[in-house]
């Protein structure tokens, strides 16, 4: 499943360039030492590969969970990567991220990852509760901690503007909603990033420039458009919310039989 994550020396490399939770969307700021307690990989229906991520805060116990898509779909090749209109390759921003998870936590390359298939309750649209449902566990990831530089964002809300049977084709509605996006990864606990660790440094000095930039900030990336309107540049980025929208209710994943 990970061999399209392997990386590719002719594609640039992340940089330190300054640029949800059951509790509610965490205010921006950096957060240290979170914990991974469940990480598991999803298919949208577009071919795109997901990577589910809970993570528990050591100094409150809340939980925050993230959804990373770290694949295009199948439609675009399924890639981890885009080529921009200069015909420069870049990593998807999920794929880098999550590859920073795994390389800071785990000290393994997303495509040496292993996954075991367990079976977790998650929510079922179908039956409106949570249900025992196989996945397929990334057990590395588990136990590890990273801190994340964690944005919280204004979006649009959007719906499916496609019948049954369709490609889901989501578009704003006119509201918004706050959600959380994960935009820095730093190793605990000297607080490095993948760019200072491949430098041979063992102790993080962008964390600081990041959170001095970005901690108590809100970023507004909605259109407020209604349905059927042309999405912005800036909803086109989030290429999740175009094929696999976050789900209604928090997932509960306990372990059952194997």
């Amino acid at each position: 499943m990970f061999d399209t994550l392997k990386e590719d020396s002719s594609i640039a490399v992340e940089k330190d360039v300054l640029g949800g939770s059951n509790f509610g969307p965490l205010e921006s700021g950096v957060y240290e030492n979170m914990k991974i307690t469940m990480a598991y990989s999803k298919i949208a229906k577009s071919g795109a590969l997901g990577i589910v991520l809970h993570f528990v805060n050591p100094e409150d116990q809340k939980e925050f969970r993230t959804t990373l898509w770290a694949t295009s779909g199948t439609a675009k090749g399924g890639k981890n990567y885009y080529e921009t209109k200069t015909g420069d390759k870049r990593y998807l921003q999920g794929y880098e991220t999550f590859a920073a998870i795994s390389k800071l936590g785990a000290d393994i390359s997303p495509d040496q990852l292993n996954t075991e298939e367990k079976t977790v309750m998650l929510w079922s649209y179908d039956e409106k509760k949570d249900v025992p449902t196989q996945v397929d566990v990334i057990m590395p990831l588990l136990g590890k901690s990273v801190t994340l530089g964690i944005s919280k964002q204004i979006v649009d809300k959007r719906i499916n503007v496609n019948g049954p049977g369709e490609t889901p084709n989501y578009q704003p509605t006119g509201e918004t909603r706050e959600e959380n996006e994960v935009r820095k990864v730093f190793r605990s606990p000297d607080g490095c990033t993948t760019t200072e660790v491949s430098a041979g440094e063992t102790e993080g000095a962008f964390i600081k420039n990041w959170a001095d930039k970005n901690t108590g900030l809100t970023i507004d990336k909605s259109t407020k458009a209604p349905p059927g309107a042309a999405p912005s540049p800036t909803g086109s980025v989030a290429f999740g919310a175009a094929t696999a929208p976050a789900d209604a209710k928090p997932q509960a994943p306990i372990f059952g039989g194997a």
